[in-house]
């Protein structure tokens, strides 16, 4: 194929998925594009879990699918999901189109979770997510090999199969402090990301950020203030605007923190 013939080609424009965060949204133009690798990495307690729950409770709303919660048993995300229904922020009858995977479900080898995502796009999950990276493995891989075989069979498969895949990942506490965003463990890592969001969380002021480090859909590098709702386990906007920001060094370390 020339690029004269893919011109001529009617490639149908891909579906946004709105986020049902404002802020958010509007930072990506209306929602997220199928066929990428969306990265959700935070300081402690910054609520990556959080946001990204709140993501998946609004796409369920129209879409299949597909969430891996890897650092949870099935009592505690009962107990999460049923505070969201409780309170509003997750419609009971649309959480019947997410299929969901517990820690007890899935030791984590990265081939094993793999084919599982694969079976699920097949029954028509489009949004994927994966909570979280840390407890995943490559038998006879480690260290920065391994992290970075593993975000490579990850974006590989968000494109080759046209989903979108939300992945929580690891920070370390140096790297946060610094203000810099990188994915634990790999030089590489970070590269085969479409999107990366960072979350971070001033405990002293009570201040929480979110900061889009990397951004392959539309090239906009931005950061913003949130409030996070702990009654709801909702993140919304402080300001209206989304401020602009030069883009963060980007670097990939070691390390591990636990999310709420």
């Amino acid at each position: 194929m020339t690029l004269y013939d893919l011109l001529q080609l009617d490639i149908p424009t891909p579906p946004l998925y709105e986020s049902g965060i404002k802020f958010l949204d509007e930072a990506f133009d209306g929602g997220f594009e199928m066929g990428q690798l969306v990265t959700v990495t935070g300081e402690p307690d910054a609520g990556k879990t959080m946001i990204t729950e709140q993501i998946l409770a609004n796409v369920s709303q129209g879409h299949k699918c597909l969430y891996f919660a890897l650092e949870f048993n099935k009592r505690q995300a009962q107990n999460k999901f049923k505070q969201r229904v409780k309170n509003g922020t997750a419609k009971e009858q649309a959480l019947k189109n997410v299929e969901f995977i517990s820690a007890e479900d899935t030791e984590g080898e990265v081939g094993q979770v793999l084919n599982l995502i694969q079976k699920n796009v097949e029954n028509g999950a489009k949004f994927v997510v994966l909570d979280s990276t840390i407890m995943l493995y490559i038998e006879g891989l480690g260290g920065e090999q391994e992290v970075t075989k593993m975000f490579y069979l990850l974006q590989n498969l968000a494109k080759r199969q046209d989903i979108l895949l939300f992945v929580i990942t690891q920070s370390s506490k140096d790297e946060n402090k610094e203000g810099k965003v990188g994915i634990f463990g790999s030089m590489k890592a970070s590269h085969f990301a479409n999107i990366m969001l960072h979350l971070t969380y001033d405990k002293d002021e009570g201040e929480r950020g979110l900061i889009v480090a990397k951004n392959k859909q539309n090239g906009r590098y931005l950061k913003q203030k949130i409030f996070f709702s702990k009654s709801l386990l909702t993140f919304n906007t402080i300001d209206i605007e989304i401020e602009e920001a030069p883009q963060p060094q980007q670097r990939s370390f070691g390390g591990r923190d636990d999310d709420f």
